[in-house]
């Protein structure tokens, strides 16, 4: 064996420390990464009333290019309207692309006008929200007292602080108990998604309400919610997302649900709170889910989270939804579609059980080669690498057993809420330490969503 000499052992440590220089490890090139970007660089002024949507816009899109450590919103109030995004229409905010940046609100309220969404985050992963509040001026919904029914219409006057003009749409209809806030015991619960309750102003504040069906009788004096709009504008939205963090964040309403996760991988909830603007006569807060999970992976953590009064359930956790065979095209395609037609796409290389409704006991599985939706939007065809058992037949389910999330759900309370506190129907569930209060449904339901919901 040789031995290197003293000046041998020089050059070689000068070379190394000179490598260490010239390529600098993880914790250095963080170290390089230019700082936050501030919305007000970017022309957002806060309490000012105007619209900031294109500013923040801007600074996203600064921080993008310069590979900056997250945007930062000085603490105040920031307005976002309605169309003021000509490119995203039902999106105040979509981001995509970002990568192990930080958005910190430093206690400040975003505040919403019209039927629009929050943000939304497209294939981003390392992302950490915080410290901010969300709310709406004007709330997708109204609140009054019924002051009249009749067999095809009731008349509710609605409080001031709900400005309206006759004409707008009622998706939903609940009444509520004035003294208590709470939904009124056996009381109507009525959606009219597809086909919304029409109103007409017949006096200054007096809606007039036309159910497209024969409801629950209703009666004077209590207090009806309407909500314009139900679902699809959602506060947060995660859709193939990685390790995203939602720290510190009140939501008090919005068009939608609140927290959403879909096709994403590991997201934690810590100490955020879904509740009606304190100080108000708003019963509800969002108009749907405080937040609802799909087909994700990796870990869903709820930690020190309260939720209050949502339009819906406090939790909806669920993998891949069941898709019902409903045409066998060869030995490796089938088209299926879910009870409710609603989308649910499996990946390349996704393992589908395949199981009779009866049991749901897998009696074989397949691996997904492609997948697409067919031109009537809710059937799937899917087609298979391998051909599928012979057992297989019309009204056997498809489960993706590759979008199993593990949840941790602690230390968080549940109240006054429509509907359940948790819907759970994945495998891996942990609940432990929560309050559940005045909720219209069971405070944690277990389900497998397969024929009906």
């Amino acid at each position: 064996m040789s031995i290197l000499s003293k000046q041998a052992c020089k050059f070689l440590a000068t070379l190394s420390i000179v490598a260490g220089l010239a390529l600098p490890g993880p914790a250095e090139a963080e170290m390089e990464r230019p700082m936050m970007i501030d919305v007000m660089t970017a022309g957002a002024v806060p309490d000012d009333g105007q619209d900031d949507t294109l500013a923040v816009l801007a600074a996203f899109e600064k921080c993008k290019a310069e590979k900056a450590r997250g945007v930062v919103f000085p603490k105040g109030r920031y307005d976002f309207h309605e169309g003021a995004n000509p490119q995203s229409p039902r999106m105040s905010l979509p981001i995509s692309d970002m990568h192990g940046i930080v958005i910190d609100g430093q206690g400040s309220k975003l505040i919403f006008h019209g039927i629009t969404g929050c943000f939304g985050f497209g294939n981003c992963s390392e992302l950490t929200v915080q410290h901010l509040t969300i709310d709406w001026e004007r709330p997708p919904f109204s609140v009054g007292v019924i002051i009249a029914v009749d067999d095809e219409h009731f008349d509710v006057e609605v409080f001031p602080e709900y400005p309206v003009q006759g004409g707008e749409p009622v998706q939903a209809l609940m009444d509520y108990e004035p003294d208590t806030r709470l939904p009124c015991r056996h009381g109507a619960d009525v959606y009219c998604l597809e086909e919304p309750m029409k109103t007409e102003l017949i006096a200054p504040q007096v809606l007039r309400v036309r159910p497209p069906f024969k409801i629950r009788p209703l009666t004077v004096g209590k207090w009806a919610v309407l909500r314009h709009q139900v679902y699809a504008y959602n506060a947060f939205m995660a859709h193939r997302c990685r390790n995203v963090t939602f720290h510190d964040i009140a939501v008090h309403t919005c068009p939608g649900m609140v927290f959403v996760g879909l096709n994403s991988e590991n997201i934690t909830l810590d100490r955020c709170t879904v509740q009606p603007t304190p100080g108000t006569r708003r019963p509800i807060s969002a108009t749907a889910d405080g937040s609802h999970f799909g087909g994700c992976t990796g870990d869903i953590i709820i930690r020190n989270c309260l939720f209050d009064g949502q339009g819906d359930d406090a939790i909806n956790l669920k993998s891949g939804l069941f898709l019902n065979i409903e045409e066998i095209v060869d030995e490796r395609t089938v088209l299926a579609r879910h009870n409710l037609n609603m989308a649910s796409m499996p990946d390349p290389g996704d393992i589908m059980e395949l199981t009779p409704q009866e049991t749901l006991i897998a009696y074989g599985t397949v691996k997904v080669a492609s997948a697409a939706m067919e031109p009537d939007g809710h059937t799937h065809r899917v087609v298979f690498e391998d051909p599928m058992p012979d057992t297989v037949k019309c009204g056997h389910m498809l489960a993706n057993a590759s979008k199993l999330p593990r949840a941790r759900i602690t230390n968080s309370t549940f109240r006054r809420n429509r509907a359940r506190g948790m819907l759970i129907q994945i495998r891996d569930a942990v609940v432990e330490d929560c309050t559940f209060e005045d909720i219209t449904s069971a405070g944690v339901l277990i389900i497998t969503e397969t024929v009906h919901f």
